[in-house]
């Protein structure tokens, strides 16, 4: 059985080499007007049936930011009166803050530290600037008929600024006796 089976097998083999036929490559004829192109889904979806993507969305304006303001600066200068150092004869204290780059309105506090670096006393201001224009601002520290002199309260003082809240310069100033 097993010649055979051999033998079958061999005949099959033979009957197809001989009937295939080897392919021949299709005939190219030279385009006649220019490709049209294909949309990709429907070529590979199967025809013009096929679902077409969505369109693509409309680019969305990006809004333009105004130039970057610089920012906020205080600058704070001491006026102590000239002549005798020390608390004799010194009525107050005079101290100027200079505020640029303000845009808008605004509250400046100012914080008087006493040289034990506790808080002596808070003040608030409200300032309002025109675009680009400098504010300046002065507050006084009473001296004279004060705990400052009656407690001979001398030493390094700080000065603290805030504008709206935010820290914005520290200065300080010296009383000797």
């Amino acid at each position: 059985m097993r010649p055979l089976i051999v033998a079958l097998s061999g005949a099959l083999w033979l009957t197809a080499c001989t009937e295939a036929k080897s392919p021949q490559p299709p005939a190219v004829q030279p385009p006649t007007s220019e490709p049209k192109p294909v949309d990709p889904t429907d070529v590979l979806d199967g025809g013009a049936e096929a679902t077409q993507p969505p369109p693509a969305p409309e680019e969305e304006a990006v809004p333009v930011l105004p130039p970057a303001f610089a920012p906020v600066e205080g600058h704070a200068t001491v006026q102590l009166p000239t002549g005798e150092p020390g608390m004799q004869g010194l009525d107050e204290v005079r101290i100027q803050l200079d505020i640029l780059n303000l845009a808008a309105a605004g509250k400046v506090e100012v914080e008087f530290v006493a040289p034990d670096g506790l808080p002596y006393e808070k003040r608030a201001r409200a300032v309002e600037a025109a675009a680009g224009e400098p504010v300046s601002v002065s507050f006084t520290l009473p001296v004279a008929g004060t705990a400052i002199a009656s407690s001979g309260m001398t030493g390094v003082w700080g000065v603290r600024f805030f504008l709206d809240g935010a820290p914005l310069t520290t200065t300080s100033f010296t009383l000797e006796p």
